[in-house]
């Protein structure tokens, strides 16, 4: 499943769920706390290239 594939299930499992603002915004702290501590890794240049797909997805989630 694509990166844009699955974003789209989790907005419809947000909006079945009606998840409140301050738990949404409670998870999304908790999400990039984990990426933040995930950037090490995928930057690893022994990185398993199965892994490649994950390093766009960490990384990207800190670009501006």
């Amino acid at each position: 499943m694509s990166i844009s594939e699955g974003a789209k299930h989790i907005q419809q499992a947000i909006a079945i769920t009606s998840i409140s603002e301050n738990d949404l915004s409670w998870f999304n702290n908790q999400m990039t706390e984990v990426l933040k501590i995930l950037l090490p890794v995928v930057r690893d240049p022994n990185l398993p290239e199965w892994l490649y797909e994950c390093q766009w997805a960490i990384e990207g989630a800190f670009e501006s």
